[in-house]
């Protein structure tokens, strides 16, 4: 993003908020640090926030907002970088005459060494996250491993941000991984100075205690998940950088340890974390290691026929084909494949290689008896997935009857994916299609069901009448269904043809609507209330319609607050 035109990278809602703040007079304090390095104090609605902001030139590079808002930007941080954007407006002079060195930057600047060091040594006795601090970014240890001094840091912040019952509520989230974050962001650092170990010792750290912490934490917002995976991205960089063989293997080793906690794949950790244990898995003792590891796995989900042990087998299996082929045994990979056709994934290997050899008809052969498997272990998704290929290998060797067939089955299956419904359309000359065109809306007319609210509204049926331009039949399934949402999507197809139609439709959709309570409900109505004002003649009878709403609801405040907003 960039400072001067930043506005179309946020919201317009919560740049609205921002610069509401910033007209205010929200920002407490505004201080450039460094070169494009900016903290800010913001006085937030129930308590101030601090705002870091690092500019590279006019480039946002990054930011960070300890309030509990967890969208991608908040109103706090665009309030700053206007209050940026026009500090780096004013003439230099100027600019440096209104916000002169900041007191406790000139302190530091002009107090002897030997008293400052004394203060700061007191002072961190006395304060143990200074203490943290100063661990996280001065310590100097290019060759040691240590990694319990960043567990004890870490465990003393989500300690001091637990509740009463040991649980980090929501809105003390963003507090608890600050310093994580911190030591992250550090670790950045020190991988690109070239001191591995450290960095490492803080990945090393991060990723067990966040894992143990995620469990009596609110991590809706997936911050502590995000710190995880960021850990195990560190020690994947560090691999490929390094050329210490010792740390090599050091990190591998933690790395198996960590694959070995079940406790990362329930918590979707796993999907970052295994890829890089397997891909480092290139020497014959760490090859060794990950097979016994994927041995171990497959014992464990073995004789279970439900979702989760196939899912898993499969997996790993896959991982061990992987590095088979990575060790050049292609003739033990392909057995391996073979002797598991009955698993999809490995059933869609067989047909890619056919396909990679244009051999037709052996990848027709294997899609059909994955159709055949998918079916008896009831995975519909798997059989649309292998008929959807199907037809396209047929519409590549021009089989007309096939092509017909899959794409008729794929439309009715599929609710009404109007891909396939042209597909099947055009296999057939133009004077044959209306009888075949009525045979499949007769086919989706008598799957039609009857729900507690009425007659379930068919949106395949509804495709077909849009593609055939068949209006008037569109107008009546859209007038038997009569609710609000289906009349105001489908109104664009019909509103040249039916205005007055539409207009009663509408008004009827929404006195329906309008049993309904909830503010949310109100304010939906002023938006059906302002199209149906659009058509010709529908003004009148909107501003009608909202005036007997209002009558017949005396009692809706909430309702009547909404409709103001029509100013009719």
């Amino acid at each position: 993003m960039n400072l001067s035109n930043f506005r179309k990278d946020v919201s317009s809602k919560i740049y609205e908020r921002g610069y509401e703040y910033f007209e205010d007079g929200c920002i407490a304090d505004l201080q450039e640090l460094n070169e494009g390095e900016w903290l800010a104090e913001v006085e937030g609605n129930y308590d101030d926030y601090t705002v870091e902001i690092k500019l590279d030139e006019n480039n946002i590079k990054s930011w960070r907002c300890n309030c509990p808002y967890d969208g991608a930007i908040c109103k706090h941080v665009v309030a700053v970088l206007l209050s940026i954007n026009e500090e780096k407006k004013l003439p230099k002079s100027k600019s440096d005459k209104k916000k002169p060195t900041p007191e406790w930057i000139s302190i530091i600047d002009n107090t002897p060494e030997k008293e400052l060091r004394s203060f700061l040594l007191d002072y961190a006795k006395k304060n143990k996250n200074f203490q943290d601090e100063l661990i996280i970014n001065l310590s100097k240890s290019p060759k040691e491993i240590n990694i319990g001094k960043y567990q004890n840091i870490i465990a003393h912040t989500f300690n001091a941000m637990a509740g009463r019952y040991g649980y980090i509520e929501y809105s003390d989230t963003y507090a608890a991984m600050h310093p994580v974050h911190n030591m992250l962001d550090k670790a950045d650092e020190y991988i690109s100075s070239g001191n591995y170990h450290e960095a490492f010792s803080i990945a090393a750290a991060v990723a067990p205690e966040c894992i143990e912490a995620i469990e009596y934490m609110d991590d809706s917002n997936g911050e502590c998940g995000g710190t995880i995976n960021e850990a195990f991205d560190i020690a994947d960089r560090i691999l490929n950088e390094c050329n210490d063989a010792y740390l090599a293997d050091t990190i591998f080793e933690w790395l198996l340890e960590q694959v070995q906690d079940k406790t990362y794949d329930d918590y979707g950790c796993a999907d970052e974390l295994e890829p890089i244990f397997f891909r480092w898995a290139n020497t014959p003792v760490r090859l060794k290691l990950a097979y016994q590891f994927i041995e171990a796995q497959l014992t464990k989900h073995k004789g279970s026929d439900d979702w989760s042990a196939q899912y898993h087998q499969t997996k790993y299996l896959k991982y061990k084909t992987e590095l088979l082929l990575n060790e050049g045994k292609k003739d033990e990979a392909e057995q391996l494949i073979n002797s598991h056709l009955h698993l999809s994934d490995f059933r869609k290997m067989k047909i890619e290689q056919a396909l990679n050899n244009s051999d037709f008809e052996s990848a027709i052969a294997h899609i059909e008896a994955g159709i055949v498997q998918a079916k008896k272990d009831d995975y519909p998704g798997i059989v649309h997935q292998f008929k959807d290929q199907l037809l396209d290998i047929y519409k590549k060797l021009k089989g007309r009857n096939k092509i017909r067939e899959l794409s008729k089955e794929l439309f009715l299956e599929n609710q009404g994916d109007i891909n396939y419904y042209r597909s099947y359309k055009n296999t057939f000359e133009p004077k044959e299609w209306p009888a075949k065109c009525e045979e499949i809306i007769q086919k989706i007319t008598k799957r039609q069901v009857k729900t507690f609210w009425g007659i379930a509204f068919q949106s395949e049926l509804a495709s077909v009448f849009i593609e055939e331009k068949m209006w008037g039949r569109l107008l009546k399934e859209v007038q038997q269904v009569n609710r609000i949402e289906i009349t105001d999507r489908y109104s664009k197809y019909l509103k040249n043809d039916y205005p007055s139609e539409m207009i009663a439709l509408y008004k009827n959709s929404i006195l329906k609507y309008a049993e309904n309570t909830g503010r949310n409900i109100y304010a939906d109505i002023v938006g059906y209330l302002k199209t149906l004002a659009k058509f010709k003649g529908g003004k009148a009878v909107a501003q009608n319609l909202m005036n007997s709403l209002l009558e017949q609801y005396k009692n809706r405040p909430a309702m009547k607050d909404e409709f103001r907003k029509l100013n009719w």
